[in-house]
């Protein structure tokens, strides 16, 4: 398996569609997709990756799976993405809550970032939030996104709109 990017502690590779049961266990539960949307069942789970799969561009953007360097468990996944229909390129996460308050949000959004701006010489990236998720944009803000208000642009809700340039 091909590691795309490392942090000290995780690394990213691609998905693939041997990935079906791993989104399935994330995706399924419900603390996790609390602010997302309504919990995958097995075969929303497998339409799900499906279209994550679609994202993947050859240069570095796609939905990413996150690994533990250590022991290689699965900790979740990594969003680094053009925005669909947009040119924007969007940085978010979901990690299983046996790995919250652990770091791993923050530590691989840096790299990404980092990524972002020394590789692939981006100008601008976006992360929303539910306004109520108080935790994720904690994790932005220590990654210096700045909060710019809020939109219903994307995802078809009202969220806060965080950026960094």
């Amino acid at each position: 398996m091909k590691k795309f990017l490392t942090s000290d502690r995780l690394y990213l590779r691609m998905l693939t569609t041997k990935d079906s049961e791993l989104i399935y266990k994330l995706n399924s539960d419900q603390e996790v997709m609390k602010y997302v949307r309504e919990p995958d069942t097995k075969e929303s789970a497998k339409a799900s990756l499906e279209k994550y799969l679609k994202f993947y561009d050859g240069n570095g953007l796609g939905i990413w799976a996150a690994h533990q360097i250590d022991d290689d468990e699965f900790i979740g996944f990594f969003i680094f993405r053009k925005y669909t229909g947009t040119e924007d390129i969007e940085i978010g996460y979901r990690i299983h809550k046996k790995y919250w308050g652990m770091g791993y949000a923050t530590e691989m959004t840096k790299v990404l970032v980092d990524y972002g701006f020394d590789v692939l010489e981006m100008r601008e990236m976006f992360a929303v939030t539910d306004p109520e998720n108080k935790v994720s944009e904690k994790v932005l803000k220590k990654c210096c996104f700045r909060n710019a208000g809020t939109t219903e642009k994307y995802y078809g809700q009202k969220l806060n709109y965080f950026k960094i340039t």
